[in-house]
């Protein structure tokens, strides 16, 4: 799940092709359109949650100061599994973009997205 448009264009442009190499690969992708939401979150198994602000980027794993929590709790990991399943009521599918200057637009930002 992700924001259908996140709070800057850079980073919606520098995903494109990210996510167009998941839903090749089979990946299910929702854009979630109610509204922004920054948090990450990861759902292991029955007893493993990860949530945090941290991207999965070098500037953020390495520059900036971000922070995840690791929830080692059946409890806490179906409490953010049911927020998961809430948020995917406000999704829509990925739609692959088609346009061949879409496509080149989306893999000059992606040369980019290690500076974002």
């Amino acid at each position: 799940v992700v924001p259908a448009r996140s709070n800057h264009l850079i980073a919606d442009l520098a995903r494109g092709s990210y996510l167009h190499e998941v839903h090749d690969s089979g990946g299910t992708i929702l854009m979630f359109t109610a509204g922004m939401v920054h948090a990450k979150a990861i759902l292991i198994d029955d007893d493993l949650a990860i949530i945090g602000t941290a991207n999965m980027d070098m500037r953020s794993l390495f520059l900036n100061y971000e922070v995840s929590l690791f929830f080692y709790s059946r409890s806490l990991a179906e409490q953010t599994a049911a927020w998961m399943t809430a948020l995917m009521t406000d999704c829509r599918p990925y739609r692959v973009t088609n346009g061949s200057a879409k496509i080149l637009m989306h893999d000059v930002f992606r040369l980019l997205s290690p500076l974002l």
